[in-house]
């Protein structure tokens, strides 16, 4: 997938007619990149995800539920009650508790193994820094690291022009800025 795939799919945000994907986004109606990741997993059609941050597990389904055969990894210290009723809705979704820069969380996904990897942990300038050194690896060539919050705060905006990748910003999908990025 390029990044111009990418950008063409983050206009396409319209409601889905399903109700779970729109109910969820009761909760938050500035936060399209829900859809955003179903979408991109419908036309993608990617075999692996793995995702660094899951909170209540919202994005975890939109990125499992378009397609069951697709292993999504989510890994998280301490996710919310929330994600207890998601996880066994879909089989798909391998949840692995720890920190994203623990190596042993890290060894139990190879490296070029993922389509997508989707960061949304500590937004700290350094710390997700850190993550795209350690799990950018895990990223096939020509696969994407997405982003979310990099307009949060003055720290992920410079974390977001210092990135040296490929990429681009999706402003629309979040107030807080969501983007893509191509590993070479």
């Amino acid at each position: 997938m390029t990044l111009n795939e990418v950008v063409d799919t983050a206009g396409d945000t319209a409601p889905t007619g399903d109700a779970f994907l729109d109910g969820l986004f009761g909760v938050d109606p500035s936060a399209v990149y829900f859809r955003f990741l179903y979408r991109l997993v419908q036309r993608a059609r990617p075999k692996l995800i793995v995702e660094l941050g899951t909170w209540k597990g919202w994005s975890t389904a939109h990125l499992a539920a378009p397609d069951p055969e697709c292993a999504v990894i989510t890994v998280d210290i301490a996710p919310q009650r929330e994600f207890e009723a998601i996880l066994p809705k879909y089989p798909n979704i391998v949840f692995i508790k720890g920190r994203t820069d623990d190596f042993e969380v890290l060894n139990q996904v190879d490296d070029g193994k993922a389509d997508i990897c989707y960061v949304d942990t500590i937004h700290e300038r350094e710390y997700v820094s850190k993550e795209v050194a350690l799990w950018g690896r895990k990223v096939r060539r020509g696969g994407i690291i997405l982003f979310d919050d990099v307009l949060m705060n003055d720290d992920m905006k410079r974390f977001w022009d210092w990135l040296p990748l490929e990429k681009v910003l999706l402003p629309g999908l979040h107030w807080t800025g969501f983007g893509a990025a191509l590993i070479p």
